[in-house]
């Protein structure tokens, strides 16, 4: 512990200082100015007076001398008094008492050798002290540990600047909470990304977002190309309707160009139905090859048409609207020929009303049916089966 005599030390730095102004002053000039002016006031009240008192005394130069001593004895001692007082007054004491003592104790401290440990710190007021980092190392203090801190860096990793704080690495933190915007220039996230607020439009985000949709749309598209998609128990739904379930197409579905649909158990068209490009069926009517079909049903073939057509109430038309003839036939035979010019062509016996009409290039002679009628191609005459191949003229 420091031991000084602080009383002592203010003692003699006073005096010092006292005795150091005192020196460099010129009393002595100053005491004879001040002197002669009170000098000549002790002149003019002291001749008042011995007039006065030689008027009164006989022992003059007795009483002048005493009297005289004894004035310039008041008047030097309340002169230098208050030549002195005016000086210490004009005098900043206390300045000169704190630089002073201030002085003594730099100068004890400075030249004091202080024992180890000697100076508690609580004893050091800190309030408004610096210290210079070069004090420290030349500034720099390696490996710096503190309850919340720990450098083991061997070269700067990261600077603080007015800008902002940067780092030359990486930054490894268990929650990082940023309070206001922040920028990346590249993103690796390797665990869950959470995000709870909105995320804002960018022309940069949505085109990345169409890319990948598309990609993955290609993606699955390949997929479901080349495998099948299982749907279970499940629904392609379009809002709250389904499209497709694992057995039937949505009831709302209207619109198609499917190719083959298997064995159909009900098929209802509400319009034009093509059926491989040959059966046209539309606005109550079906066309085979034709998609103008004239009636009920109407068949092209080529340069033909056949047609079945309402003819009249209750009455049916089956025939050709164009020019074009009509022939009836079995087994691949044609047996009655209905021309365009109103010409009917049979070919073959005809049964009339259970009687068979025949034409023949001779007289019968075979076996014909009782009644049978036999023509003669040339019209020349008419025979009449009467039983067996007896034959009888009947024209």
């Amino acid at each position: 512990m420091v031991d000084i005599n602080i009383e002592a030390a203010i003692s003699a730095s006073l005096r010092s200082s006292v005795e150091a102004y005192l020196q460099t002053a010129d009393l002595s000039t100053v005491i004879a100015e001040t002197l002669q002016k009170q000098i000549n006031n002790v002149v003019i009240n002291l001749t008042g007076k011995i007039f006065n008192d030689i008027i009164s005394k006989r022992d003059l130069q007795s009483e002048v001398t005493h009297l005289v001593q004894t004035i310039l004895s008041e008047q030097l001692l309340s002169v230098g008094t208050k030549q002195v007082n005016e000086v210490l007054q004009q005098a900043d004491m206390q300045k000169i008492i704190v630089s002073s003592i201030q002085s003594e104790v730099h100068r004890a401290a400075g030249s004091y050798d202080f024992p180890e440990k000697s100076i508690p710190f609580s004893s050091i007021k800190m309030d408004g002290c610096e210290f210079n980092a070069g004090f420290i190392n030349n500034g720099i203090y390696n490996k710096f540990t503190s309850t919340g801190i720990a450098d083991e860096s061997s070269k700067i990793q990261l600077r603080v600047t007015d800008e902002g704080i940067i780092t030359t690495n990486n930054i490894t933190a268990e929650n990082l909470l940023i309070e206001d915007n922040a920028f990346f220039k590249n993103v690796t996230i390797d665990g869950d990304l959470f995000v709870g607020g909105n995320v804002l439009p960018s022309k940069k985000l949505d085109d990345y977002i169409s890319n990948v949709s598309q990609a993955v749309a290609r993606q699955l598209i390949d997929d479901n190309n080349n495998s099948h998609i299982d749907l279970g128990n499940r629904h392609i739904v379009s809002g709250d309707r389904y499209v497709i379930n694992n057995d039937s197409l949505g009831p709302h579905i209207i619109n198609s160009n499917l190719r083959n649909v298997g064995n159909l158990v009900e098929l209802t068209v509400s319009g034009q139905a093509i059926i491989h490009e040959t059966l046209v069926v539309t606005d109550h009517r079906v066309g085979i090859n034709t998609e103008s079909a004239v009636g009920a049903l109407s068949v092209w073939d080529e340069d033909a048409e056949f047609t079945l057509v309402k003819h009249s109430p209750k009455t049916m038309y089956a025939g050709s609207t164009r020019i074009t003839d009509v022939v009836l036939g079995s087994n691949n035979a044609e047996q009655i020929k209905l021309k365009s010019d109103g010409t009917i062509e049979l070919n073959g016996p005809l049964r009339f009303n259970g009687v068979l009409i025949n034409v023949v290039d001779r007289i019968p002679e075979q076996v014909g049916e009782p009644g049978e009628i036999a023509v003669m191609r040339d019209g020349s005459a008419i025979y009449r089966c009467l039983g067996q191949n007896s034959w009888g003229k009947i024209l």
